[in-house]
């Protein structure tokens, strides 16, 4: 998925990778993030009876401030999720987001209108950050 969003590539990487703002933009209200290759972390939220609300991941790569990967295990699924930044012309940030691995096309479609909700939440923090 690719998204254009009007804060600059520095905003922007400290919204994916500081913990306490995580929280302000992605549905889980707890995490452990790092952004260190190797750590291990969880983003939580209120679970449902289907689901504990945990997705549990290890960061693979960190190049600040433009590219960051790690999983994202939650339901049985162990998916991959790279964010690449590169900044515009105008000082704004092209994102680059892709997950890979995802087996159920429901889970995919899913995954697409979530995200899309989750970069808009994420544009209004890095803004702010500006």
């Amino acid at each position: 998925m690719e998204f254009h969003l009007d804060a600059p590539v520095e905003a922007v990487w400290r919204a994916l990778t500081e913990s306490e703002l995580l929280i302000q933009w992605m549905f889980f209200k707890e995490n452990t993030f790092r952004p260190i290759v190797g750590h291990r972390f969880y983003f939580k939220m209120q679970g449902t009876d289907e689901w504990n609300g945990v997705v549990e991941g290890e960061v693979l790569a960190v190049e600040a401030p433009r590219r960051l990967v790690y999983t994202w295990e939650s339901l049985g699924e162990k998916n991959e999720i790279e964010w690449k930044l590169e900044e515009t012309a105008e000082g704004t940030t092209r994102l680059l987001l892709e997950q890979r691995n995802i087996q159920a096309e429901q889970a995919y479609q899913g995954a697409r209108m979530g995200w899309e909700a989750v970069v808009q939440a994420l544009e209004r923090v890095a803004k702010a950050l500006a």
